[in-house]
């Protein structure tokens, strides 16, 4: 139990292994959050494409095999 006025913050897990924060001000106001996940983003993704291709290459190049 907390006295009223005072501000604090409980940050926890839930049954599913996600994380809960919940933060009292001292009004007595009290905001839930629970963080989203990241989207994935397509920039991203085709520039770690590129780099696979590009390690693929330099392989082969090599003379490495690609396993």
């Amino acid at each position: 139990l907390m006295p009223k006025g005072v501000e604090y913050q409980v940050i926890g897990t839930d049954f599913n292994g996600k994380t809960k924060e919940r933060t009292v001000l001292k009004s007595g106001r009290a905001l839930e959050k629970s963080p989203t996940p990241v989207t994935s983003n397509k920039q991203t993704t085709s520039n770690l494409r590129k780099l696979l291709n590009t390690l693929k290459d330099r392989r082969k190049k090599d003379g490495d095999s690609e396993n």
